[in-house]
């Protein structure tokens, strides 16, 4: 048997979806969060300040609203925020509970692009493809290319087998039960 090279070959794509956010700025902050007392009273403030009309579902807006420095903020995210699927998606951010793996064979008509729009995006319309993550890799499947299956018996076959055992086993009891008297 003589393949082609690409039927062997496949891409091994990371598919990631948005990481979406709620916030709960009432949460408490422990004052172990940072080295300075002062910085924790700077950052509550900071969160008591944000206007009322702020969306509590959207954490670039929260975050912008509240002023503070980007190292501040990835202190307080895991504390004030939770995973929320109806919240708003944070650009460029991936949520890792829902990263997948997906290997897409070369042979397949369009290449990733066409995975993507034909397996993916029909059920999760934000996913995307990590390119830094994609790798090529081979496999020779040598079931697929190489195993025949043994042919089934005909039913009637089978059936006719098991009429036969059946009457030499109820000969057998007969038998034993004819010797025990």
């Amino acid at each position: 048997m003589i393949f082609d090279n690409d039927e062997f070959a496949y891409w091994t794509i990371t598919v990631e979806r948005p990481l979406r956010l709620r916030v709960y700025p009432e949460r408490e902050i422990p004052a172990d969060t940072f080295k300075k007392a002062d910085e924790l009273a700077t950052v509550k403030k900071a969160i008591a300040s944000v206007p009322a009309g702020t969306p509590l579902d959207d954490w670039t807006a929260f975050a912008a609203a509240t002023k503070l420095k980007k190292g501040q903020l990835n202190k307080i995210r895991p504390l004030i925020t939770e995973k929320d699927p109806t919240a708003q998606p944070i650009e460029g951010e991936a949520d890792a509970d829902l990263r997948d793996t997906e290997n897409v064979p070369f042979t397949y008509e369009g290449g990733i692009d066409a995975f993507m729009k034909n397996e993916v995006l029909t059920y999760a319309s934000e996913a995307w493809v990590d390119e830094k993550k994609t790798q090529i890799g081979y496999e020779i499947s040598f079931t697929k290319y190489f195993y025949k299956p043994v042919e089934m018996r005909d039913m009637n076959e089978i059936i006719s087998a098991l009429n036969t055992l059946e009457n030499e086993a109820a000969g057998m009891v007969a038998e034993i039960v004819g010797g025990a008297e």
